[in-house]
Protein backbone atom coordinates (compact mmCIF):
# COMPACT_ATOMS: atom_id res chain seq x y z
CA UNK A 1 0.00 0.00 0.00
CA UNK A 2 1.69 3.67 -1.16
CA UNK A 3 1.33 5.79 1.48
CA UNK A 4 -0.05 9.02 0.01
CA UNK A 5 -1.45 12.53 1.27
CA UNK A 6 -4.35 13.79 -0.05
CA UNK A 7 -4.57 17.56 -0.54
CA UNK A 8 -6.91 19.64 1.42
CA UNK A 9 -9.71 20.47 0.52
CA UNK A 10 -9.83 24.58 -0.73
CA UNK A 11 -11.19 26.78 1.61
CA UNK A 12 -14.37 27.82 0.60
CA UNK A 13 -14.27 31.35 -0.80
CA UNK A 14 -15.34 34.13 1.23
CA UNK A 15 -17.05 37.52 0.40
CA UNK A 16 -15.95 40.00 2.52
CA UNK A 17 -18.93 42.09 3.59
CA UNK A 18 -19.75 45.65 2.99
CA UNK A 19 -19.71 48.45 5.91
CA UNK A 20 -21.79 51.03 6.70
CA UNK A 21 -20.68 54.23 7.86
CA UNK A 22 -23.01 57.04 8.73
CA UNK A 23 -22.44 60.62 9.62
CA UNK A 24 -25.42 63.02 10.68
CA UNK A 25 -25.95 67.16 10.71
CA UNK A 26 -28.14 69.15 12.76
CA UNK A 27 -29.99 72.21 10.70
CA UNK A 28 -32.53 74.72 12.68
CA UNK A 29 -35.10 76.21 10.12
CA UNK A 30 -38.52 77.12 9.75
CA UNK A 31 -41.15 75.94 7.77
CA UNK A 32 -45.20 75.60 7.03
CA UNK A 33 -46.84 73.15 5.54
CA UNK A 34 -50.30 75.59 4.11
CA UNK A 35 -52.94 72.70 3.73
CA UNK A 36 -51.82 70.88 6.17
CA UNK A 37 -55.36 71.18 8.80
CA UNK A 38 -53.11 70.50 12.22
CA UNK A 39 -50.81 73.17 14.24
CA UNK A 40 -47.87 72.64 11.04
CA UNK A 41 -50.31 75.32 8.92
CA UNK A 42 -48.68 78.02 11.07
CA UNK A 43 -45.00 79.32 10.47
CA UNK A 44 -42.60 77.25 13.11
CA UNK A 45 -39.30 75.71 13.80
CA UNK A 46 -37.27 72.94 14.33
CA UNK A 47 -33.61 71.69 14.49
CA UNK A 48 -33.81 69.02 11.91
CA UNK A 49 -31.15 66.27 11.87
CA UNK A 50 -29.94 64.63 8.48
CA UNK A 51 -28.02 61.23 8.82
CA UNK A 52 -26.23 60.19 5.52
CA UNK A 53 -25.61 56.25 5.36
CA UNK A 54 -22.96 55.36 2.84
CA UNK A 55 -22.34 51.98 2.24
CA UNK A 56 -19.19 49.83 0.82
CA UNK A 57 -16.16 47.86 1.17
CA UNK A 58 -13.39 48.66 3.43
CA UNK A 59 -10.89 50.45 1.02
CA UNK A 60 -7.59 47.86 0.96
CA UNK A 61 -5.02 49.85 3.70
CA UNK A 62 -2.36 51.31 1.23
CA UNK A 63 1.06 52.67 2.89
CA UNK A 64 1.00 56.25 3.11
CA UNK A 65 -2.85 56.68 1.91
CA UNK A 66 -4.63 58.60 4.25
CA UNK A 67 -8.03 56.98 3.11
CA UNK A 68 -7.01 53.07 3.29
CA UNK A 69 -8.54 51.15 5.50
CA UNK A 70 -12.26 53.35 5.28
CA UNK A 71 -15.62 52.97 3.11
CA UNK A 72 -15.80 56.36 2.64
CA UNK A 73 -13.67 59.83 4.75
CA UNK A 74 -16.10 61.07 7.48
CA UNK A 75 -14.76 64.45 6.59
CA UNK A 76 -16.37 64.00 2.71
CA UNK A 77 -19.36 63.61 3.78
CA UNK A 78 -19.22 65.97 6.85
CA UNK A 79 -18.41 68.33 3.75
CA UNK A 80 -21.10 67.98 2.14
CA UNK A 81 -23.40 68.14 4.67
CA UNK A 82 -21.90 71.28 5.81
CA UNK A 83 -22.61 72.33 2.34
CA UNK A 84 -26.50 72.00 3.17
CA UNK A 85 -26.29 74.59 5.62
CA UNK A 86 -27.22 77.16 3.15
CA UNK A 87 -30.78 75.88 2.19
CA UNK A 88 -31.16 74.27 5.06
CA UNK A 89 -29.39 76.07 8.58
CA UNK A 90 -31.23 79.03 10.16
CA UNK A 91 -33.23 79.46 6.83
CA UNK A 92 -36.98 79.24 6.09
CA UNK A 93 -37.30 75.66 3.88
CA UNK A 94 -40.83 77.12 2.32
CA UNK A 95 -38.09 78.98 0.12
CA UNK A 96 -34.45 77.13 -0.31
CA UNK A 97 -35.80 73.41 -0.90
CA UNK A 98 -39.60 72.67 -0.71
CA UNK A 99 -43.12 74.67 -1.62
CA UNK A 100 -44.26 72.12 0.99
CA UNK A 101 -41.98 70.56 3.14
CA UNK A 102 -42.66 67.56 4.56
CA UNK A 103 -40.17 65.76 6.03
CA UNK A 104 -41.14 63.02 2.95
CA UNK A 105 -40.49 65.73 0.40
CA UNK A 106 -37.41 67.02 1.71
CA UNK A 107 -35.54 63.51 2.85
CA UNK A 108 -36.28 62.54 -0.74
CA UNK A 109 -34.98 66.11 -2.28
CA UNK A 110 -32.07 65.65 0.15
CA UNK A 111 -31.18 62.11 -1.59
CA UNK A 112 -31.18 63.14 -4.76
CA UNK A 113 -28.58 65.69 -4.30
CA UNK A 114 -26.92 63.28 -1.66
CA UNK A 115 -27.14 60.50 -5.27
CA UNK A 116 -25.62 63.78 -7.35
CA UNK A 117 -23.34 65.15 -5.68
CA UNK A 118 -21.97 63.46 -2.66
CA UNK A 119 -21.85 59.84 -4.70
CA UNK A 120 -19.28 61.00 -6.96
CA UNK A 121 -16.90 61.68 -4.20
CA UNK A 122 -16.79 58.30 -2.57
CA UNK A 123 -14.04 55.55 -3.28
CA UNK A 124 -14.86 53.36 -5.72
CA UNK A 125 -17.62 50.63 -4.76
CA UNK A 126 -19.21 53.03 -2.09
CA UNK A 127 -22.41 54.30 -2.29
CA UNK A 128 -24.93 56.33 -0.40
CA UNK A 129 -27.62 53.80 1.17
CA UNK A 130 -29.63 55.85 2.82
CA UNK A 131 -30.62 58.86 4.35
CA UNK A 132 -32.78 59.81 7.23
CA UNK A 133 -34.44 62.92 8.55
CA UNK A 134 -36.33 63.89 11.46
CA UNK A 135 -37.39 66.62 13.75
CA UNK A 136 -34.54 65.92 16.90
CA UNK A 137 -37.26 66.31 19.59
CA UNK A 138 -39.55 63.28 18.00
CA UNK A 139 -36.48 61.08 17.65
CA UNK A 140 -37.33 57.62 17.36
CA UNK A 141 -41.05 58.52 17.17
CA UNK A 142 -41.16 59.90 13.84
CA UNK A 143 -38.39 59.82 10.90
CA UNK A 144 -38.65 59.70 7.11
CA UNK A 145 -36.46 57.86 4.93
CA UNK A 146 -34.78 57.36 1.91
CA UNK A 147 -33.04 53.99 1.23
CA UNK A 148 -31.21 52.45 -1.87
CA UNK A 149 -30.05 49.02 -0.52
CA UNK A 150 -32.09 46.49 -2.29
CA UNK A 151 -33.14 43.11 -0.93
CA UNK A 152 -29.85 41.41 -2.42
CA UNK A 153 -27.73 44.08 -0.54
CA UNK A 154 -27.51 45.92 -3.48
CA UNK A 155 -27.34 49.38 -4.12
CA UNK A 156 -29.62 51.04 -6.30
CA UNK A 157 -31.74 54.29 -7.34
CA UNK A 158 -34.97 52.90 -8.90
CA UNK A 159 -37.59 55.65 -9.83
CA UNK A 160 -34.94 58.92 -10.89
CA UNK A 161 -35.78 60.98 -7.48
CA UNK A 162 -35.59 64.78 -9.10
CA UNK A 163 -37.82 67.13 -7.44
CA UNK A 164 -40.50 67.24 -9.75
CA UNK A 165 -40.56 71.41 -9.15
CA UNK A 166 -37.32 72.48 -7.95
CA UNK A 167 -37.62 75.72 -5.99
CA UNK A 168 -36.38 79.03 -6.93
CA UNK A 169 -32.71 77.93 -5.94
CA UNK A 170 -29.33 77.48 -7.08
CA UNK A 171 -29.04 74.52 -5.54
CA UNK A 172 -31.33 72.42 -7.95
CA UNK A 173 -29.50 74.64 -10.84
CA UNK A 174 -29.01 71.67 -14.23
CA UNK A 175 -25.09 71.08 -15.00
CA UNK A 176 -24.54 71.44 -10.61
CA UNK A 177 -21.83 69.11 -9.43
CA UNK A 178 -19.83 68.02 -6.50
CA UNK A 179 -20.00 71.35 -4.51
CA UNK A 180 -23.07 73.66 -3.71
CA UNK A 181 -22.14 76.99 -3.38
Amino acid sequence: MENSVSAAPAPPLVSLPVVTVAKERKYSSSHRLPWHEGKCHHLHGHTFVLRVYVTGPVQPVVKMDSKSGMVADFAVIGEWLQQLDQVLDHKHLNDTIDRYPTAERMVRRLAYLAKRDLEPRLPPGAAVSKLRFYEEHCFPGAFAEVSFVGRAGTIYCGEPIEPEQPPDSELFAEGKTSHVT
